[in-house]
């Protein structure tokens, strides 16, 4: 027994001897030990002890038997030596049975016993019962996986190298599962997918957003064997966001062993770059295919191939189409690589032009697979409010996620201003209930993936709209506009445009939802999504002259001429060759047909990208004259992080510099770096540094341009040609700026101010002379009450379409003249008045005697012409436009002339006595024209004199304006006094309750203490549609132009014009608000007295039914007016009434001319023609209340005593002496003066025809004019008498009148004062 012991005892030792050496030398070997392979390790090791167990008891019986057989030999003592015996059968048995024989086996055994733990029995537990396609394809991956690793030789063996390739196995499975388990809809087709990609150098992908492409596809292409998946983003944000994704469920590894699957790389800053999924820029890839030659070639070494994955197709911005480029010709020029290489197209939507450049590349397959039905993973419901209010639909979704308070809200608007004006609002309107970060590309990815975690309302920018998956996101509300960048090569300049969303942009942005929970998108547009299906590619549209020099100083050394036959759309051939055009003025380019690069051009070449030309250029000038090189250095790293100006505004101000925005960026660079440079490496810490300067708010910028700074610091610390000269510091600010100069010499601008013009305005000075105004962030802004800088340079000049918009000039700096050192032509414009008045008084002499020997200048026709050095030109101009300034004198009251009437003569009279009302005037000329005006008004004298100092231009344009309110001031009847209107009250309570809305309307504009959140729902709100345009001497607010009951006007007049408006058109017109009075309304002219008695609630009844009433006789204007108003579906009310004003206090009456072109002037210039040789002079209405109000009580009077109430009113003529005009104007027919010897006693006579009445006038010897009136008479119950009977003193009793028919014209008598009324003095002559 003890050597059939001593034998077990050796097999088992043995074993253990092979499985510890195996484990040892084979297993344990391994690496990188990750949690799949310690798993597998586990579980193989469990079943090789089984088996060894196996095979130790299978041993145990083979000894028995053994045993049986030498007992008897034994025990006849014919077997000396029966441990020889088992011995030989022990080796025996090892030979017959070796252990590791079964090592195959239990590989594939623990293979499929990780399956079923970690895939089976896991895929069991999912909250979500998976689709039966879904578990059919992950079936088919693992099928694939076992069927590999039992049938390929590679695989088989106990070596290390054979188990080494274990691990890789274990990771596809965990891969396969971990895109199974996300449950995204791509994953259903993804053999297909793969096997296009497979058998295709090329394959566009086209599917719904949501579907998984940048996620699930790269994770599939590792599992695949490929050996790196690099997959570019439009932003930086998505980069990281979609990495750290891809991370969390695609691996189950923990500790420190663990390995991410996926990195990602941003310009200046990278994580985890060697992982087998890399997420990159599209810029960044653009770079590494022009610079880094070991990307891809054909001494790559791959196992599988290297896959280029271009996401986000669709915005075809330059950097994707110059990475679709870039690979289309790495194809062509090298079709062998397409065994290395890889490259998917992928987009929610694709444009056709993009498969179309490769499928023209010889010999490369082209896969294309579209999935456009495919759904997302939860249901999305589309919802449409047209032009609602974006602030209003947000607070009703915050009401609406109550008990769901984790829901996210992404409204998308198309500016940065926009998204951080509403994170404003909704703040201040919720009273800080709602909480809104915005998410814009100007904010370090840090900071945005922050805000994302942690907020629930995003206002964002196209950043949101492409491979951004946001946690719990529930709504997005769409405002369907975007913001364009296009640059026109002819003005040089690039223009913002805010147009509507094409519908691959509005496909992204409705591809947010629907990820990870259902979703409901709110559209705030009415245009038809589909009828722009795609946004016009920014390489035709925009400024490729940075792009075309970094093409050349590449390896590749050629530009656009030779790239366009591998770009999907090609920029217009006009377009390169301005390009070219302007790198050779810039002596950047040769001028030989060759193009190659300067000597200039190769300095600037050797360079880092400092992102554009212009920056590159002043670099150049600071390391080479200036000697200032670290400075610009510094200046660049920060503002290479930096596109818009908003950090400025929360910079403390010991760091804000007087020279401007430059020095203040550099003060900021140079406090950072003076303590890095102190301070040990390990102990510098950003975050202290920042929170001891006052600058915590933009650390994430400064981290930014520090890291920006230490790696163009590194690039120069290598260059033999600038190591030593980007040393030198010199913190003088002429240096700076005549380096940056020498890159931005185009972007000088020069207050308007300096050259006479609109105050806070600049314009580039240059022959384009674009207007602009300072950015509010700026560090140069100054108050309104203040000068502006004169001169300033701008790095950035942004420009805008949008409505009465101005370019902005941002980060800038304040530059002396004599700085300036580029040769400048400059010409402007003079009159003939100007031209006189520079060449008298030797004034153009002496400016040419002070700068004509150091540039050229001419005067003549009409022009004033510059050609030199900038600093010169620039200031012979400011010099030439002082001597410029003129004196004009001239008094109102030589502007009248003899025809002036009476209200003239009046009127100007009342203006001398309160000529401030012309401040805003002066003030206006003074902001826009540098005119000074002065008004001196002497009461002694009764003069008013007029004082302009300004250009001869502007002088006369001045005396214009006067001459045209004189013009006013003479068709005016009376001025009207400010305060003359009528006082605003509420409406009657009947018609109030439905009117509510009307007072809503009066509070936009009359509350003086809303609060901005109030002035944007005003102004931008859902019940809003406020316009505003500026004329000379008003401001117009139009409202409501796209409203049935619209539009409306709100006039903003200058008092001095405003007190000429005396008259209204339509009574509709006739409304006013008054500034606090914010539920009532009033009106301009009082028209609810009689004989008008229009009430306040009868003109908003005509608004509501779209009625209007004719308030002055039809002129011209006015006809237009009225057939303006019936195009727009609105009826005219009754017939015309014409409403005169009161008369001065001081008068009885005002007469007021009748235009000839009034139907009321033809009809009686009609019956006037009956007198031979009739010419009518004037015709004028007569206004005088007090008889008005007599002669109305007396109508009334005489209607109750007829038996029809009606008393007979009648249109008559009057014929008068001189004498008796003035009294007939101001007391009517005073029957005092009442004719005592007339035919039919002592009363008023008036005929129907006016031969009749002319017989009684007299000729005005000064003139040769007679005058007659034309007015209402009321003959009540006449009598008529065919003889003539001149005792009468009144009408007989019973009657009111007496018509006298003695002779062929009739004559009508009345005897009672206020029975007629004059409402018509005609002058004429016959």
């Amino acid at each position: 027994m003890s050597v059939i012991e001593s034998a077990n005892g050796f097999y088992q030792r043995n074993a253990n001897r092979l499985i510890k050496k195996l484990m040892k030398e084979a297993v344990y070997r391994v690496t990188p030990k990750t949690h799949s392979w310690r798993e597998y390790v586990k579980a193989f090791s469990k079943l090789l002890e089984v088996k060894s167990a196996e095979y130790g008891k299978k041993f145990q019986d083979y000894l028995d038997e053994q045993a049986n057989i030498l007992i008897d030999p034994c025990i006849m003592d014919k077997l000396p030596t029966p441990w020889v015996d088992i011995r030989k059968a022990t080796d025996l048995f090892l030979q017959k049975h070796p252990l590791m024989n079964e090592i195959e086996s239990i590989k594939r055994a623990t293979l499929e016993e990780f399956i079923k733990e970690n895939i089976i029995i896991q895929r069991t537990k999912l909250e979500k019962k998976p689709s039966v396609e879904s578990v059919a394809v992950l079936q088919d991956f693992i099928n694939k996986v076992q069927k590999e690793f039992k049938t390929q030789n590679i695989y088989q063996g106990d070596e290390q190298k054979h188990f080494a390739l274990i691990p890789k196995l274990l990771q596809r499975l965990i891969l396969y599962y971990g895109c199974f388990k996300v449950q995204l809809p791509l994953y259903e087709s993804s053999k297909d997918l793969l096997d296009k990609i497979e058998m295709n150098a090329v394959t566009t992908i086209s599917t719904a957003t949501g579907s998984g492409k940048s996620t699930l596809l790269p994770v599939l292409l590792v599992a695949e064997g490929y050996d790196k998946v690099i997959v570019t983003q439009p932003r930086r944000l998505p980069c990281q966001l979609i990495c750290k994704r891809v991370n969390e469920p695609m691996t189950d590894e923990s500790g420190q062993m663990k390995n991410s699957l996926a990195g990602w790389a941003v310009s200046g800053t990278e994580k985890n770059p060697n992982a087998n999924i890399l997420y990159l820029t599209d810029g960044l890839l653009k770079e590494r295919l022009l610079y880094d030659s070991n990307l891809i070639s054909t001494n790559t070494k791959f196992n599988k191939s290297v896959v280029f994955f271009i996401n986000e197709v669709h915005e075809r911005s330059v950097n994707i189409d110059l990475c679709l480029a870039l690979l289309a010709r790495l194809l062509s020029i090298q079709p062998e690589l397409k065994t290395k290489m890889k490259v998917i197209i992928s987009s929610a939507t694709l444009d056709f032009s993009v498969p179309t450049l490769f499928r023209n590349i010889p010999q490369i397959g082209l896969a294309e697979f579209k999935m456009p039905l495919m759904g997302t993973l939860h249901a999305v419901t589309k919802i449409a409010r047209p032009n609602e209010n974006v602030l209003d639909i947000v607070q009703e979704l915050c009401k609406k996620r109550k008990r769901h308070c984790y829901d996210r809200i992404v409204p998308i608007q198309s500016s940065v201003a926009e998204v951080n004006q509403s994170c404003k609002l909704i703040n201040q309107i919720s009273r800080e209930t709602i909480v809104a970060y915005p998410l814009i590309q100007s904010h370090h990815p840090n900071v945005q993936q922050d805000n994302i975690e942690h907020g629930s309302v995003f206002f964002a920018t196209t950043v949101a709209e492409t491979s951004l998956t946001f946690p719990c996101l529930k709504y997005v509300v769409d405002t369907g506009m975007i913001n364009v960048p296009v640059y026109d090569f002819e003005s040089k300049r690039t223009v913002l445009r805010e147009v509507r969303a094409d519908e691959s942009t509005i496909k992204q942005r409705l591809g947010r939802l629907g990820r990870t929970q259902p979703g409901e998108y709110y559209s705030l547009y009415d245009f038809k999504v589909d009828a722009v299906p795609y946004p016009v590619p920014q390489i035709c549209q925009s400024d490729l002259m940075n792009i075309e020099f970094s093409l050349r100083k590449s390896p590749l050394r050629k530009g656009f001429n030779y790239m366009k036959s591998f770009l999907p759309d090609k920029p217009p051939q006009i377009v390169i060759d301005k390009i070219m055009e302007q790198l050779r003025d810039l002596n950047i380019l040769e001028n030989a047909s060759s193009d190659n690069l300067t000597e200039h051009g190769e300095d600037l070449a050797k360079l880092p990208d400092f992102g554009s030309l212009a920056m590159s250029k002043a670099v150049l000038a600071a390391l080479r004259d200036y000697d200032c090189g670290r400075d610009l250095i510094c200046l660049s790293a920060i503002l290479g992080v930096l596109n818009t100006t908003g950090l400025l505004k929360s910079l403390p101000q010991h760091l804000k510099s007087p020279d401007g925005d430059f020095m203040t960026l550099l003060k900021v660079m140079d406090e950072i770096l003076l303590v890095r440079q102190s301070t040990p490496a390990k102990q510098f810490n950003l975050d202290q540094v920042c929170q001891a300067n006052g600058l915590k708010e933009i650390q994430h910028i400064i981290r930014q341009a520090l890291r920006r700074y230490q790696t163009l610091e590194k690039t120069f610390n290598q260059s033999p040609d600038f190591c030593t000269r980007a040393q030198v510091k010199s913190g003088d600010w002429e240096l700076v700026a005549k380096s940056l100069l020498t890159g931005y010499l185009d972007n000088v601008f020069v207050s308007m101010k300096e050259l006479h013009d609109r105050s806070h305005l600049f314009v580039r000075y240059n022959s384009r002379g674009d207007i602009a105004k300072l950015d509010l962030q700026s560090t140069l802004t100054r108050p309104i009450s203040t000068a502006p800088v004169s001169i300033v340079l701008a790095r950035d000049i942004r420009h805008s379409t949008a409505v009465r918009a101005t370019a902005i000039i941002s980060f800038v700096g304040e530059i002396k003249a004599e700085w300036l050192e580029y040769p400048l032509e400059r010409e402007f414009d003079l009159t003939s008045n100007e031209e006189s008045y520079l060449n008298t008084a030797n004034r153009y002499a002496d400016a040419q005697t002070k700068f004509s020997h150091r540039i050229n200048m001419s005067l003549g026709s009409q022009k004033m012409k510059f050609k030199g050095s900038s600093a010169i030109v620039l200031n012979a101009e400011l010099h030439l436009r002082q001597q410029m300034i003129d004196e004009l004198k001239f008094n109102l009251t030589s502007t009248s002339n003899p025809a002036d009437d009476s209200n003239f003569t009046r009127n100007l009279e009342s203006i001398k006595k309160m000529t401030y009302i012309f401040n805003p005037m002066k003030w206006r000329w003074a902001a826009e024209k540098q005119v000074e005006i002065t008004i001196n008004n002497s009461t002694a004298k009764k003069t008013c004199e007029i004082i302009i100092k300004g250009r001869d231009s502007d002088n006369a344009n001045v005396k214009k304006e006067f001459d045209a309110f004189i013009g006013w001031l003479r068709i005016c009847a009376v001025i009207r006094h400010p305060n003359d209107y009528v006082s605003p009250r509420i409406l009657r309570p009947a018609m109030r309750k439905d009117c509510r809305h009307i007072e809503e309307r009066i509070s936009r504009v009359t509350d003086t203490k809303r609060t901005p959140v109030d002035l944007y729902k005003g102004v931008q709100g859902s019940t809003a549609t406020c316009e505003v345009h500026r004329d000379a001497w008003r401001y117009v607010l139009l409202f409501d132009e796209d409203k049935p009951t619209g539009p409306f006007t709100m006039d903003l007049i200058e008092p001095h014009v405003a007190l000429t408006h005396d008259r209204i058109d339509l009574d509709v017109n006739n409304l006013s608000v008054k500034k606090d009075y914010t539920h009532e309304l009033g009106m301009r002219i009082d028209i609810q007295r009689k004989p008008y008695e229009i009430e306040l609630e009868k003109i908003v009844t005509n608004i509501k039914n779209k009625c209007f009433k004719v308030l002055r006789p039809v002129d011209h204007y006015v006809g237009l007016r009225i057939n303006e108003m019936q195009q727009r579906g609105w009826t005219q009310d009754g017939p015309i009434i014409s409403v005169m004003p009161d008369p001065h206090y001081k008068y009885d009456a005002v007469l007021v001319p009748l235009p000839s072109s009034a139907t009321l002037y033809t009809n009686v210039s009609t019956k006037m023609r009956s007198i031979s040789s009739v010419q009518i002079v004037s015709i004028e209405e007569i206004r005088n209340p007090y008889l008005e109000e007599t002669y109305e009580g007396m109508k009334k009077l005489i209607a109750k005593q007829c038996s029809n109430q009606n008393p007979n009113e009648q249109e008559l003529f009057h014929g008068t002496k001189n004498a008796g005009t003035q009294g007939i104007t101001d007391d009517g027919y005073d029957d005092r003066y009442f004719n005592t010897g007339g035919l039919y006693g002592h009363g008023a006579y008036f005929a129907h025809d006016p031969n009749k009445s002319n017989g009684y006038t007299e000729v005005n010897a000064a003139n040769g004019t007679r005058v007659m009136f034309y007015n209402k008479v009321l003959l009540g119950n006449p009598t008529i008498l065919t003889a003539t009977n001149s005792a009468l003193v009144s009408a007989p009793h019973g009657f009111h009148s007496v018509i006298g028919k003695h002779a062929a014209m009739t004559e009508y008598i009345i005897y009672r004062y206020g029975q007629a009324l004059p409402y018509l003095k005609i002058v004429y002559k016959a």
